[in-house]
């Protein structure tokens, strides 16, 4: 089939040969063409992917510090109610001792007895 196509091209006479390689040349231009658009596309992709990435990295990042954030948020929350409850415990620890000190006040006074009509030193005589 081959020599069928050269033997089919060799006896066709010059103005055909001419005409057909005209259009195998705007074909081959046509070609050209749409090969230079779709490198153009493909380039602009690329661009558009490495922005893409850029971003997504730029994500990543914010992601990132957002966590960091949220569990330096939760490593303070701890220590607020850590310290919540050693306040509270203090607190009860002083009113506790307020407690206490009133009743040894109060104990000191019981034993404090005023003895009213006696002379001091009295008590030396009997």
């Amino acid at each position: 089939m081959p020599q069928n196509c050269v033997s089919n091209i060799m006896s066709m006479d010059s103005l055909s040969q001419t005409e057909s390689l005209k259009a195998l040349f705007k074909i081959l231009a046509e070609i050209r063409e749409l090969t230079q658009k779709k490198a153009q596309e493909i380039k602009n992709l690329q661009q558009r992917l490495a922005r893409v990435e850029q971003k997504f990295e730029s994500f990543e990042r914010l992601t990132r510090k957002l966590q960091e954030a949220e569990q330096r948020i939760s490593d303070l929350v701890d220590k607020m109610d850590t310290f919540n409850k050693q306040v509270r415990d203090e607190q009860i620890r002083v009113l506790y001792l307020e407690i206490k000190m009133e009743e040894m006040e109060n104990h000191l006074r019981h034993s404090n007895l005023r003895f009213i009509g006696i002379q001091e030193g009295s008590e030396s005589q009997g």
